[in-house]
């Protein structure tokens, strides 16, 4: 749903979807390419930086049912995105 609102104000080259898991796992990877996309002069990743809610390993406590669950219901979400933007979950 807030994709679609965005949609409504800016064509799909003016908006840049990216998984937070990716910004998380390379972060100078996704650096690299807000920056292309942006047409910015490349800037060197700040390695000091680790974005704030990358989380203290809360994440591995969560029940695979849960994560099976929760992946069912965010099953259209991703074909849409998917469909929308490339993106693969």
């Amino acid at each position: 749903p807030q994709l679609d609102r965005f949609e409504q104000s800016f064509t799909a080259d003016q908006l840049l979807v990216l998984r937070s898991e990716d910004l998380f796992d390379d972060g100078e990877t996704v650096w690299s390419q807000v920056q292309e996309f942006l047409e910015l002069d490349p800037i060197p990743f700040p390695q000091s930086v680790k974005p704030a809610n990358t989380g203290r390993g809360e994440a591995l406590g969560v029940s695979e049912r849960l994560r099976e669950l929760l992946r069912e219901q965010l099953a259209p979400t991703y074909r849409v995105m998917e469909e929308r933007y490339g993106i693969c979950w």
